[in-house]
């Protein structure tokens, strides 16, 4: 299998686990494919807001806005004022979704392990520098 193959396989495997695990209610409380896209931002910009949200999606403010309170209504994501700017509003998620994000967590592990008892020190490392020069490819931007 040729590089080029190999990651368009794994993009292609990561993007049907996902959607079948979000099609499994058990876990994931059946959030759809775009809130989990939203989820995951939230769960991974520290000190999220509406606007950076809106920002890092490349959409408004009041569609960021819109889609915030959807998921708050459905107990996804809760909002915190800010201490020190009372018109600030951090966006975290709920113990509730934390718990599926969790789930996720535990499967990235037993990767790990799986790797890590497959290849050696140096081929892990090697790994994962390729892994962060991968996530931090300049993506096409329209």
């Amino acid at each position: 299998m040729t590089f080029s193959d190999a990651m368009r396989y794994f993009y292609f495997r990561a993007s049907i686990s996902e959607l079948k695990m979000l099609n499994v209610s058990d876990y994931t409380l059946g959030i759809s494919y775009h809130s989990m896209l939203y989820l995951n931002v939230i769960a991974s910009v520290e000190s999220c807001t509406v606007s950076r949200l809106s920002e890092l999606m490349q959409i408004t403010k009041s569609g960021a806005t819109l889609k915030v309170n959807e998921l708050v209504k459905h107990g996804f994501v809760e909002r915190t004022q800010s201490r020190d700017d009372g018109r600030v509003f951090h966006l975290t998620l709920t113990p509730k979704i934390a718990e599926v994000y969790e789930m996720f967590n535990e499967m990235s592990d037993d990767m790990e392990r799986e790797l890590r008892a497959k290849y050696s020190e140096q081929e892990v490392a090697l790994f994962s520098q390729m892994l962060g020069t991968v996530a931090d490819y300049k993506w096409r931007e329209n």
